[in-house]
């Protein structure tokens, strides 16, 4: 899969480190717990990349070389809204990452810890990165 490893990086912001959850075999190492919301946002993430790469597969031959950006809002009971900020220009390239992003909707519905962390909703932004060239093609997605 090329969910880059940039996505699953941008997330350990959120992962909170204490002394007290080192492990019981070697006391001086943390141990990360990735809180419900990064938990949320990977499922989302590999579901919209996944839908993504097809795309891309399939349309490559007619893609825009250019990047596009994408704000989304996951709202508790699932639905997703989406915003353009940047790229409407590429209108292909703007299409298909939109429909990848919706596509992998209806998002599951926030459990009652993730309510908690993050109230009735959330917001993230995706940036679809495609270059054609005569060798092929590169695509990319990554978290902001």
């Amino acid at each position: 899969m090329r969910l880059f490893l940039a996505i699953i990086l941008a997330g350990l912001s959120f992962l909170p480190v204490r002394a007290d959850d080192a492990t019981a075999t070697n006391t001086s190492s943390p141990v990360f717990k990735p809180s419900e919301l990064f938990k949320y946002k990977v499922k989302v993430w590999k579901a919209v990349n996944l839908r993504w790469n097809s795309k891309v597969d399939t349309q490559s031959q007619v893609l825009e070389t250019g990047v596009v950006k994408i704000q989304f809002t996951i709202s508790s009971d699932g639905e997703v809204k989406v915003e353009v900020l940047a790229g409407s220009d590429l209108p292909k390239l703007v299409a298909i990452s939109k429909e990848a992003i919706m596509e992998a909707a209806p998002s599951p519905s926030f459990t009652d810890s993730m309510r908690q962390e993050v109230g009735e909703s959330f917001t993230d932004t995706l940036t679809f990165s495609f270059t054609a060239s005569d060798h092929g093609h590169q695509s990319s997605i990554t978290t902001n």
